[in-house]
């Protein structure tokens, strides 16, 4: 007895050391088997075991109390500088004036105006150039 792939070879239908056998190759094993041929298939290595998916984890997150603050006060005073609707501006290499938004991120410490960490916030404008800017 022999594979499928082994008789193929015999008859000429089929390469060695190639993937996908043609079609007639496959016709050939079906009119074979039909005559009653009996195939051996190739040693395949199967996991032993089932598949089990993993368990799902679940992961709690702490829940925090949150802070009481007195009415108008701000969540977090010492992180936002800046008020939102603050105006700064800054002068790019041509002399062109820009005004920017506290909503821009600062280019050096990757926060927005309102609550960047470095003194000399510098902002990306028009044509992709960096520039100093002030508050207003």
């Amino acid at each position: 007895m022999t594979t499928k792939r082994e008789y193929a070879i015999s008859l000429g239908l089929a390469q060695p050391t190639r993937g996908r056998m043609s079609r007639e190759a496959h016709a050939a094993i079906a009119k074979a088997e039909a005559e009653g041929m009996k195939f051996t298939e190739p040693n395949v290595l199967y996991p032993t075991k089932a598949f089990k998916p993993p368990k799902s984890v679940t992961v709690s997150v702490p829940r925090h109390k949150p802070m009481e603050m007195a009415v108008g006060e701000s969540y977090d005073p010492d992180r936002r500088r800046y008020e939102r609707t603050q105006m700064f501006t800054g002068t790019d290499s041509s002399g062109k004036v820009w005004r920017v938004n506290a909503i821009q991120a600062c280019t050096n410490c990757r926060y927005s105006l309102t609550g960047h960490e470095c003194s000399d916030p510098t902002v990306l404008v028009g044509g992709g150039e960096r520039i100093k800017v002030k508050p207003v």
